[in-house]
């Protein structure tokens, strides 16, 4: 990702995998899979359009996570430590909220 401005970023991606699939089948179903792939990635840009209209609408951001997300709060601590110059070291001290999902 690559920011242009405050509020646009560039996206690039490449997919690459290695199944044990001769060649031929693999290029076979290429013409299924492409526009798969590309409904996923128009998914993620609407998604992304709502949530930064959504930021701007309201000023900040509020994300919530639940116990099952073990990446998401690293992640929001290392942007935001990003946002205001610091590195986000290995050390800083994290705050964790533990929410149980009701049956």
């Amino acid at each position: 990702m690559t920011p242009v401005s405050e509020w646009d970023t560039m996206v690039y991606a490449v997919v690459t995998f290695r199944l044990p699939l001769p060649r031929w089948l693999l290029r076979a179903v290429l013409p299924v899979a492409m526009p798969v792939a590309l409904h996923i990635f128009n998914q993620d840009v609407r998604i992304l359009k709502t949530q930064t209209e959504s930021i701007r609408r309201f000023g900040t951001e509020t994300y919530a996570s639940t116990e099952i997300d073990v990446l998401g709060p690293g992640i929001l601590r290392l942007l935001r430590a990003a946002e205001q110059g610091k590195p986000g070291a290995v050390g800083d001290a994290v705050h964790e909220t533990r929410l149980k999902m009701k049956k």
